[in-house]
């Protein structure tokens, strides 16, 4: 797995910024985009409701699932 992320890494360092460059987005831009994005994200999770109350109510599941834990598992 380790070698698909530093290929999928390399391949964005060096066509990222040809791909950029056609789109005519400068870095500053992708930046100030980006912490708009986290801004938003943030703000979001601050404003949503306390799920605490929610999870406290509900009956834990005694079923395990059968699905191996590498289906599970998220790789960005």
């Amino acid at each position: 797995m380790a070698i698909y992320a530093f290929c999928i890494v390399a391949a964005s360092l060096y066509v990222g910024a040809y791909v950029l460059s056609f789109f005519g987005i400068s870095i500053p831009v992708l930046r100030v985009a980006g912490g708009v994005i986290v801004a938003m994200s943030g703000w979001r999770m601050l404003n949503e409701p306390d799920a605490t109350e929610q999870r406290r109510s509900e009956t834990p599941n005694p079923h395990w699932s059968t699905v191996s834990p590498s289906r599970l598992a998220f790789y960005p």
